[in-house]
C-alpha cells in the first residue's frame, strides 16, 4: 500500500466498511450489550513473543487479527481501528491482495500507525489494541493482546446480541493458529493457512462419509432391462396419448437401437432427439443408449439459434424427430455435413426391425448423454455425462423418494434439462410408473392436480421452484383434495426459501414431504438433498440444500482451496464418480472447471456456487460466485429479501436483481407478480419490506409484471429481467409531459431525486418511488427559486401539476419580506396553562400506587425511559401496547430496554411487563376482544407516550395517530371497571407555536383551548387537538395529567441519544451548522432537557396522588441562550460564523455559492420553524419544579459538560462531523 493510497482512505466514511463476519443473530435487532472472553496463549507462542520487539509484536499480532477477519469474511478491504501508544485510534485500511502475506500485512500496519494522523472515522466495527484495554462503543468484535501477571494472553470483546460465546471461542482458536503462523512464517499467504479446528474437521468428515454400494458394471439401459425382466407387464410410462409396459418399452427401444446400429451408429456417436416430451422420446432415448451412442436432447420450443449451435457442436450423426417437427429439424440442421439422416419415428416400420436386446458392449464409463448449460456468459457448454454416475444416482433417488414398483411418478422437466434424468430413472430403474405430464398440465395448477388424481400419482418428481410456489398460491380447495395420494414432492432449479415452504405447508399441512435437490449438471443431476418431513420454523429463511448423496463429497473452500470453517462462505467443490468428462469442444472452460482434486485423487469440480457449512453437516446455498452483491458496504442477501417479499399479501413470484444506476452504483430492482393479477402499490411494498429489513435491503425499484419470465429449464429467467426497463414500469399510462417552465423545473428536481427520465405531471411522487428523503432533496432544489415553498406543500401536493399550481398561489399571496422586529428585554415565560377544569369524583383517591399501567410508545425514545422508570419507581404490572411485527413484541421491548440501559435492565421486566400487540389508530386499539376485556378489568392508569413525532408529513396520518389514538385510549379509560388515571405526554410546541402566531395571550385570557385554535405545524396542531379532547374529558371527571415535553436531548452523563438520531430536528439543526460553518444570528432561549430527567420526572409526577388535573412542563428550568450555545460549539473546535436570518437565508439559497450539500438539505428544512429563530419566549416549569421539590430529582444544567457529552456521543457514532474535519464542498 502506498502512502498516497493510505492517506486517501482516511477520508472514506467508516460506514462503507461493514464487518461481514458470520454472526449468530441478525444485525437488525442489535442491543450493543458486550461481553469479554480471555484466552491464554500457548507455550510455543509465548516463547516466540518474548523474542520480539514491542513494535514488531504489535504489528504481527495485528496482522494475525486482520488475517482472521479476512478468512471469516472474504472481504478484500477491511477497516480496523488500531490504538497507538498514546491510546489514540488510527484507521488501518487493510487491502488484501492476491499475494498478501503476514509480513506485508505487518508492514501495512506499521505504516498506518506511523501515519501521524489520528482517526477521522466515526466508529469502527472492529478494533485491535496491544496492551491497552478498549471500552467498546459500537464494535461487533475487538481483540486485545495483553500481558498479565507475566503471562501473555488475548481477550475478545464482542456484542452478545450478535455473537454467542461458542462462536467467539472458535474465532479465538482460529486466531491462535494464525498468530502462530504470523510469528513462525511471515512469508506465508494469509489464505493458505489450514484454519480448521478438530470440531470443524469432524463435521466435514461425517458429512462426506458417503461411500455406498452400487452395481459398478451396470449401465442406464441395463438397469431398465433388469426392471423389464421383473415387471414386464406393468406400466412403465404413460401420457394422455397412451402407455407402454416395461416389455413394450424395452422391445421398442431395442428396435430403435438395432435400427440405428444398422444405419451405422457407432459407439460414442452423438444422436439428437428433437421432439417434445412423449412416449416416443423415452423410446428414442433408451434406444440410443442401447446402441452405444450418447443422446443429445433438443426441445423444439427452444430458440433456433441455441438448437442449431448444439447440432453443430455435437456433430450429431442422426436426428430422431416426429413428423410435425421434420421441417423444423431439417431447417435447423442445414449445412451439417456429418449428419447422415433425420429419422421420423412415426415412419419406422418396427415389424422389420429385430426386438431383442442388442449387444453394443457399452461400459459404465461410456458417455450416456450431453446436456448444455447456459452459463453466465458466452456460448452454451455441453457437459459430457457417463452411465456410471447415473446408475449411482439411481440409489439416491430410490432412497430419498422411497420408491417402490407400486409408485406412480409424474415427469415435469423438459429432457434438455437434466432434472429429467432424475425423473426417468427414479421410475424406470425400479419398476414404477412414469407419467409424462401434458403441456397443459405443466402450466395450469388445476390441470396438474387433476392429472395427479387421475393417474393416482404418489411421488411428484422434480418440480421447478416457480411451479411449486404456484401450487401453494393458486390451487383451489378442490384441487388440493386431488393431491391426497401424494406422499412426496422433490423441488429443484432455484434457491428454496422458508416462506415458500411455509406457504405450501399452510395449505397442505405436513402430509407431503419435500425434498430440496441441488446439483450442477456437470456432476450428474444431483449433489446434495435435504428432506423436509415436518413443519419448518418461522425464522428459517433459506432451506438448506442438505448433505452429499451416495459417493459424493463436498468441500467448501477459499481461493487457495483451504477448507472454510463452519458458517464461513466459500466455493463449493464436488468430488464424485458422477463427474462429467468435461465440456465438449471447450478445453479452456473444461480446464477452469475440472481441476486436480486437492483432497484426493482424480479431478474435482469447481461449481462457482457459494455456500456455507452448518454445524450439523448440512449445507446452505448462498449464491453464485459471480453475483455477490454489496450496497453501501453491506453484503446483500438476495434470499432474505425475496423471502420477506414473498410474505407480503397477494404477492406470488418474486425475483430481486442488482443493476447499476446512472452513477454506476449498485442498486436493487424487485420484480413480482400478484396472485390475483391486481396491482399492488410500490409504496406499500417498500413500507412492508422496510418494516422487516434494513434500508439497504429494500429495492430502489419495485416492478409488477403480468407474468415472470421463465427459462426453458423452468427457472425464473433473471437474465431476461436484466433487460427489462424498470423505470418505464413506473410511468403512468396517462403520461402528460410538463407544460411550462415551473412544471419543467419541478420535473427536473424529481428526475434528479428519483433517477428517472420521463415524469408526467399527473404522476404521484410517492407512487413512482419517492420518499421523505426525496422530499428534502427536492425542496433543496426548488427553494432557491420558490422561497415560499414548504416541506408540507410537497407532502400535500403530490403531482407536478399540483405543486406548480401551489407555487403560483404562494407567489400571488406572498407578502413583502420584512425583517422581524426583535424582542427587547427578558424572555416571556410560557406557563403551565390553561388550567384544566378537572372535576374529580368525591370518592376517588389516588393514595394507592397503580397496580396495572398501560404504556404506549414503549419502543420509542422517551417511552423506553418511561418503561424503565415505571419498573424502578413502582411495583405495577406494565402492559405495553406495541405494533405487531416480525419479531415478538416482548423481544422488541427487551432489546429496546437493553439498548438504553444494558442487559442488567432485562431482569426487571420479568413478571412485570406484558407486550400487547395492537394498533393505536384502530377502534378498540385493534385488539381481540379477550385482550380488550383484560385491560378493562385490570388497568388503573394509562400513560400515553406514543405519537407520530415527525415535523412534516400528511395531516391525515398525524390525526390518525395523535388524535384518534388519544380518543380510543379515552374510550378504554371510560369503559374500565375502576377509575383510570390518564397521563398524556404532549409537547411544549403547543404554547410556543401559539405564542409565535400571536394566539397565546388569548388562550391565557380565556383559560381554554378553543375549538377554532390552529397552528401551522401539523405535528403540534395534532397534539393540540388531542389536548382539547383531554381538557374536555377532565371536565367530565376523568383524572387527566398532561406532561408537555420540551427539547428532549441526550442522557445527562453518557451523552447517548435515540437510535434514530437523524430524525431529531434539534440534532439536524446542529449538524447543518457544523457542516456549513454558518448559522443565523438570533435571540433565543433554548431548552435542552436531558432524557433521563424527563423519564424520572414524568413517572415521579404520575405516581404522586395529588397531580391529577395538572399541566406540567417537562423542560430544563435553566434555558441556554443561543449565543452561549454558539460559543460552546466554537470552544469544542467548530468554526461557526453567524449572520442575520435574512442574510443567512440569502446565502443558503444562493446556488452560485458552493456549499456542503448535506448541510444545505438539512438547513433548508430548518427554515420552516424547526431551526434557530428569534423568539421572545422561554418555557416555564414552576408547577413541575414545585411538585418535584422533595423527590430528589434534579435537572442537569446546560453547561459545557452537558454540551460536550452531547457532541462527543454524536461524533462517536458518526452523526456529527469531527471538529477537525473540513466541510468538503460537493
Amino acid at each position: 500500500m502506498t502512502e498516497n493510497k493510505h492517506t486517501t482512505t482516511n477520508q472514506i466514511a467508516s460506514s462503507e466498511f461493514v464487518l461481514l463476519i458470520p454472526l449468530d443473530f441478525s444485525r437488525h435487532n442489535r442491543t450493543y450489550s458486550y461481553a469479554t472472553e480471555e484466552y491464554a496463549l500457548g507455550e510455543q507462542v509465548s516463547q516466540l513473543i518474548e523474542t520480539r520487539k514491542e513494535k514488531d509484536l504489535e504489528a504481527e499480532s495485528a496482522a494475525a487479527y486482520a488475517a482472521l477477519l479476512y478468512r471469516l469474511s472474504s472481504e478484500k478491504q477491511l477497516l480496523i481501528g488500531v490504538q497507538d501508544a498514546q491510546g489514540k485510534d488510527k484507521p488501518w485500511l487493510v487491502q488484501i491482495e492476491e499475494t498478501h502475506t503476514f509480513g506485508s500485512l505487518k508492514a501495512s500496519l506499521v505504516q498506518a500507525v506511523n501515519d501521524g494522523s489520528t482517526s477521522e472515522q466515526a466508529h469502527y466495527d472492529t478494533r485491535f489494541s496491544h496492551r491497552n484495554t478498549v471500552q467498546p462503543t459500537s464494535e461487533i468484535i475487538s481483540l486485545q493482546l495483553l500481558k498479565l501477571h507475566g503471562k501473555w494472553q488475548f481477550s475478545i470483546q464482542y456484542d452478545r446480541s450478535l455473537l454467542e460465546k461458542t462462536t467467539v471461542d472458535r474465532y479465538a482458536a482460529y486466531y491462535q493458529t494464525l498468530f502462530t503462523a504470523a510469528l513462525t512464517d511471515p512469508a506465508a499467504h494469509v489464505a493458505a493457512i489450514d484454519l480448521l479446528t478438530a470440531e470443524d474437521r469432524l463435521v466435514y468428515e461425517k458429512m462426506n462419509a458417503t461411500a455406498g454400494a452400487y452395481d459398478r458394471q451396470q449401465t442406464i439401459h441395463g438397469m431398465i432391462e433388469l426392471a423389464a425382466a421383473q415387471h414386464g407387464e406393468r406400466t412403465a410410462v404413460s401420457s394422455i396419448h397412451g402407455e407402454l409396459t416395461y416389455r413394450e418399452l424395452n422391445e421398442q427401444a431395442n428396435q430403435m437401437a438395432n435400427l440405428l446400429i444398422s444405419k451405422g451408429v457407432s459407439k460414442g456417436d452423438f444422436v439428437t432427439i428433437y421432439m417434445e416430451r412423449s412416449l416416443e422420446l423415452i423410446v428414442s432415448l433408451l434406444g440410443i443408449l442401447k446402441a452405444g451412442a450418447a443422446y443429445v436432447p433438443l426441445d423444439p420450443e427452444h430458440p433456433e439459434e441455441r438448437n442449431r449451435y448444439i447440432l453443430q457442436d455435437t456433430r450429431s450423426v442422426f436426428v430422431l424427430t416426429k413428423a410435425k417437427y421434420e421441417e423444423q429439424a431439417k431447417h435447423q440442421s442445414e449445412g451439417l455435413e456429418q449428419l447422415k439422416e433425420i429419422i421420423v419415428v412415426e415412419h419406422i416400420d418396427y415389424d422389420r426391425v429385430e426386438a431383442s436386446n442388442p449387444n453394443a458392449q457399452v461400459a459404465p464409463d461410456d458417455l450416456a448423454y450431453i446436456i448444455y448449460t447456459s452459463g453466465s456468459t458466452g456460448r452454451p457448454k455441453g457437459a459430457l455425462i457417463a452411465h456410471e454416475g447415473v446408475v449411482n444416482l439411481g440409489d439416491t433417488v430410490r432412497l430419498d423418494c422411497e420408491i417402490g414398483h407400486e409408485d406412480i411418478l409424474t415427469q415435469f422437466a423438459t429432457y434438455s434439462f437434466d432434472a429429467s434424468v432424475w425423473d426417468t430413472i427414479g421410475a424406470l430403474f425400479y419398476g414404477a410408473h412414469l407419467y409424462l405430464l401434458s403441456p397443459e398440465e405443466r402450466v395450469s395448477v388445476e390441470e396438474f392436480a387433476s392429472a395427479i388424481e387421475r393417474t393416482k400419482t404418489t411421488i411428484i418428481t422434480i418440480l421447478p421452484t416457480v411451479f411449486f410456489n404456484q401450487l401453494s398460491a393458486y390451487l383451489s380447495d378442490e384441487g388440493y383434495k386431488k393431491l391426497a395420494g401424494v406422499k412426496l414432492i422433490t423441488v429443484a432449479g432455484e434457491a428454496l426459501y422458508g416462506e415458500q415452504v411455509r406457504a405450501f405447508q399452510r395449505k397442505f399441512k405436513d402430509s407431503i414431504a419435500i425434498v430440496n435437490v441441488y446439483g450442477p449438471t456437470e456432476c450428474t443431476v444431483c449433489t446434495t438433498t435435504h428432506k423436509i418431513s415436518g413443519y419448518i420454523s418461522d425464522d428459517l429463511t433459506n432451506v438448506p440444500i442438505g448433505k452429499p448423496i451416495q459417493n459424493y463429497k463436498v468441500y467448501i473452500v477459499n481461493e487457495l482451496n483451504q477448507l472454510c470453517p463452519v458458517h464461513v462462505h466459500g466455493e463449493v467443490l464436488i468430488e464424485t464418480i458422477g463427474l462429467a468428462k468435461g465440456y465438449l469442444n471447450q478445453p479452456e472452460k473444461t480446464a477452469d472447471a475440472f481441476v486436480a482434486n486437492p483432497f484426493g485423487d482424480g479431478q474435482i469440480y469447481k461449481s462457482g456456487d457459494i455456500a456455507k457449512l452448518l454445524p450439523d453437516g448440512t449445507i446452505e446455498y448462498v449464491g453464485r460466485r459471480d453475483s455477490q452483491i454489496k450496497i453501501r458496504g453491506h453484503r446483500i442477501e438476495i434470499g432474505e429479501i425475496e423471502d420477506s417479499f414473498s410474505k407480503i399479501a397477494n404477492v406470488q413470484n418474486v425475483a430481486v436483481i442488482c443493476k447499476k444506476d446512472a452513477q454506476e452504483q449498485n442498486m436493487l430492482v424487485g420484480f413480482f407478480t400478484s396472485k390475483d393479477g391486481k396491482p399492488l402499490t410500490t409504496v406499500t411494498i417498500k413500507q412492508e419490506l422496510g418494516d422487516k429489513l434494513p434500508s439497504y435491503f429494500v429495492p430502489k425499484w419495485i416492478v409488477q409484471l403480468d407474468e415472470m419470465p421463465i427459462s426453458p429449464t423452468g427457472k425464473i429467467d433473471r437474465k431476461k429481467l436484466h433487460s427489462y426497463s424498470y423505470q418505464e414500469e413506473q410511468i403512468s399510462v396517462d403520461y402528460v409531459a410538463p407544460q411550462n417552465g415551473i412544471q419543467r423545473m419541478i420535473a427536473g428536481a424529481w428526475a434528479e431525486a428519483l433517477s428517472l427520465v420521463h415524469i408526467g405531471i399527473h404522476d404521484d411522487f410517492f407512487t413512482i418511488g419517492g420518499d421523505s428523503l426525496g422530499i428534502i432533496h427536492i425542496l433543496a432544489s426548488l427553494k432557491p427559486y420558490y422561497p415560499e415553498l414548504k416541506i408540507n406543500d410537497l407532502f400535500q401536493y403530490k403531482t407536478i401539476e399540483a405543486i406548480a399550481a401551489r407555487i403560483e398561489q404562494l407567489a400571488a399571496e406572498a407578502p413583502e419580506q420584512q425583517e422581524t422586529a426583535r424582542h427587547d428585554g427578558p424572555a416571556l415565560p410560557l406557563e403551565e396553562l390553561p388550567a384544566m377544569r378537572y372535576k374529580p369524583e368525591p370518592s376517588v383517591s389516588f393514595e394507592q400506587q397503580p397496580k396495572a399501567v398501560l404504556l404506549t410508545g414503549a419502543t420509542g425514545y422517551l417511552g423506553g425511559y418511561l418503561l424503565y422508570e415505571l419498573l424502578m419507581q413502582s411495583d405495577a404490572t406494565i402492559y405495553c401496547l406495541v405494533r405487531p411485527g416480525t419479531e415478538p413484541g416482548e423481544a422488541r421491548l427487551r432489546s429496546h430496554l437493553a439498548y438504553y440501559f444494558g442487559d442488567a435492565a432485562i431482569p426487571l421486566m420479568e413478571g412485570r411487563v406484558v407486550a400487547v400487540e395492537g394498533n393505536l389508530e384502530m377502534p378498540r386499539l385493534g385488539l381481540e376482544e379477550p385482550q380488550y376485556q383484560l385491560l378493562i378489568s385490570s388497568l388503573d392508569a394509562i400513560m400515553h407516550s406514543a405519537a407520530d413525532v415527525r415535523h412534516f408529513g400528511e395531516e391525515g396520518q398525524f390525526a390518525r395517530t395523535n388524535v384518534n389514538g388519544t380518543a380510543y385510549l379515552l374510550e378504554l379509560a371510560a369503559a374500565s371497571r375502576q377509575t383510570v388515571r390518564f397521563h398524556h405526554i404532549s409537547t411544549l410546541g403547543i404554547p410556543e407555536d401559539l405564542a409565535l402566531s400571536g394566539q397565546w395571550e388569548a388562550v391565557v385570557a380565556a383559560g381554554e383551548l378553543s375549538p377554532e385554535l390552529r397552528v401551522e405545524s401539523l405535528y403540534t396542531n395534532s397534539k393540540m387537538e388531542a389536548e382539547k379532547l383531554l381538557y374536555a374529558a377532565a371536565e367530565q371527571g376523568v383524572p387527566v395529567s398532561i406532561y408537555r415535553a420540551g427539547n428532549l436531548s441526550c442522557h445527562s452523563v453518557s451523552g447517548s441519544f435515540q437510535r434514530n438520531i437523524d430524525s431529531n430536528a434539534f440534532y439536524r439543526m446542529l449538524k447543518s451548522m457544523l457542516l456549513l460553518g454558518q448559522a443565523p444570528e438570533v435571540t433565543w432561549d433554548i431548552d435542552i432537557t436531558p432524557i433521563d430527567y424527563a423519564g424520572q420526572s414524568i413517572v415521579s409526577l404520575a405516581l404522586q396522588p395529588d397531580t391529577a388535573g395538572g399541566v406540567y412542563h417537562i423542560c430544563n428550568p435553566e434555558p441556554l441562550p443561543y449565543g452561549t450555545l454558539m460559543d460552546m460549539l466554537r470552544s469544542n473546535g467548530y468554526a461557526i460564523e453567524t449572520s442575520s436570518p435574512a442574510a443567512y437565508t440569502k446565502w443558503l439559497l444562493d446556488k452560485a455559492i458552493l456549499k456542503n450539500q448535506e448541510g444545505v438539505q438539512l438547513a433548508i428544512a430548518q427554515l420552516e420553524g424547526d431551526g434557530a429563530k428569534d423568539s421572545a419566549y422561554r418555557y416555564s416549569c414552576e408547577r413541575t419544579s414545585a411538585a418535584l421539590q422533595h423527590s430528589g430529582i434534579t435537572c442537569a444544567a446546560p453547561n459545557e459538560q452537558l454540551i460536550g457529552n452531547m457532541l462527543a456521543y454524536a461524533t462517536s457514532i458518526g452523526y456529527f462531523p469531527q471538529a477537525s474535519e473540513r466541510r468538503p464542498v460537493r
